[in-house]
């Protein structure tokens, strides 16, 4: 979505509020450290938007320190009060995403992976019976994505 709409963030949130059934969220090393991206699962968990996190290689859910101590975390926090998201939502949005399901993503990801986990998100974030990639769809060619 915000690939879309860089410029404003405003934008981005009204559309993640409004347009989004299932919000996925990249789980990388940084996730909780980008305020856009911090500011769109804000936005995601205020409105009731379905939301799943696609695990890759070095993501780690945050602690409750790590939540707690989250306002000295992020460079940028005045984008986000700017647009109403408060400290203690950011903590209450990232306490609620410690419990969302987390989809494993193997390594190598090839084209195989990347079939089986759209097939995964199709059929079971509704349920959140989401956990890890089955064997079969690691073996395939390897997709470099950017």
């Amino acid at each position: 979505l915000d690939a879309d709409n860089l410029e404003s963030l405003h934008q981005l949130l009204t559309r993640v509020a409004s347009d989004v059934d299932t919000l996925v969220v990249i789980g990388t090393k940084t996730i909780y450290y980008r305020p856009w991206c911090v500011g769109e699962m804000c936005t995601a968990h205020r409105s009731g938007v379905n939301s799943v996190v696609l695990a890759m290689s070095g993501y780690k859910r945050l602690d409750t320190v790590a939540i707690n101590d989250q306002d000295t975390l992020i460079s940028n926090l005045g984008c986000l009060t700017e647009n109403g998201i408060s400290v203690d939502a950011i903590r209450e949005t990232l306490s609620a995403f410690s419990e969302k399901p987390v989809i494993t993503v193997p390594r190598p990801v090839g084209s195989a992976a990347m079939g089986g986990l759209a097939a995964m998100l199709a059929r079971g974030v509704r349920s959140g019976g989401v956990d890890t990639l089955p064997d079969a769809y690691v073996r395939a060619h390897t997709l470099i994505m950017a």
